[in-house]
């Protein structure tokens, strides 16, 4: 019962903040609907996780594609989420091929099992996903892609969180040097819990591919070790989303602003630097002849 619960944690988070983001979509930022996106393939994600760990080999065997796209897709996605963040454009269509990894290999492993009855598909995943037993499962053209397929999913996630990291991190970076560099005071107006979470969430991510890198089924023949995976990633989820949740501010907003005192700036003659200079340039001469008036004025005395 415990390991149940354990083992649903994940899901249950993700669940929760995506209905607490459902929720307040009405007047959300651009930014935090991409979120909401985000909750909802994390939710999708853990689910399949759960239903792993329930050992619910039928229903795994028909949602593992889905899966692969999950778990691939997660990391770039949160980098779309840091995009939005610190960029005011609106996300184009060329803008979403990170995701173009995570859908074609859920593509490939969707056709593979297609390629398998459904004994050989349930042999396999029950074999190599649950059991780990090399010996069992066949060697078919599908079973053999499939094999390849799983491998490749695991070196890709391992790869993809290296540019997720430096340009997620460079562009968090970058937009907190222009905010200090325009207000004086930029009191919640950073980055800097959202870059605090993007270090977590790679050290997470890393924590994953170890974890993925042990295989599931480990986890399995461990029991007791599932707690540690699952309170990890129920922490990460939760400490993201309610970050997420307080971050209201994002380059939409400081490009109105920055658009609002430039046109104050050009409507107040008095705000532009060359008027301001052209006018202490006067005041100087004022009091200079001033002062050589009173001079002579003494001096007639």
């Amino acid at each position: 019962m415990w390991l149940n619960l354990i083992s649903s944690l994940p899901f249950l988070v993700s669940l929760f903040w995506l209905v607490v983001f459902l929720a307040n979509q009405r007047g959300a930022d651009p930014a935090r609907k991409l979120l909401t996106y985000f909750m909802l393939i994390c939710t999708i994600l853990y689910f399949c996780h759960a239903v792993y760990f329930h050992k619910q080999i039928y229903l795994y065997s028909l949602i593992e594609s889905i899966y692969t796209f999950t778990s691939l897709a997660v990391y770039p996605f949160y980098y779309l989420y840091i995009c939005k963040l610190t960029s005011e454009r609106s996300l184009k269509v060329r803008d979403y091929w990170v995701l173009l990894p995570a859908l074609t290999i859920s593509i490939c492993s969707l056709l593979f099992y297609a390629l398998m009855s459904e004994n050989e598909r349930l042999n396999f995943v029950k074999s190599f996903l649950f059991d780990n037993d090399a010996s069992t499962y066949g060697s078919s053209f599908a079973v053999s892609g499939q094999i390849i397929r799983i491998y490749i999913t695991k070196l890709v996630f391992l790869v993809q969180l290296i540019p997720v990291t430096y340009f997620g991190y460079k562009r968090l970076s970058n937009f907190n040097r222009q905010i200090n560099n325009f207000y004086s005071n930029t009191q919640n107006k950073t980055m800097a819990p959202i870059r605090i979470m993007l270090t977590l969430f790679i050290l997470f991510a890393f924590f994953s591919a170890t974890a993925n890198h042990l295989g599931r089924s480990y986890f399995l023949q461990e029991t007791g070790l599932i707690a540690i995976p699952s309170l990890i990633f129920s922490t990460m989820i939760f400490s993201v989303c309610f970050v997420g949740l307080k971050q209201s501010f994002t380059a939409k907003d400081f490009d109105l602003e920055t658009r609002t005192a430039h046109k104050s700036e050009m409507n107040n003659p008095f705000s532009n630097q060359e008027t301001l200079i052209e006018r202490i340039r006067v005041l100087m001469e004022e009091e200079l002849f001033l002062s050589r008036g009173i001079y002579k004025f003494l001096m007639l005395l």
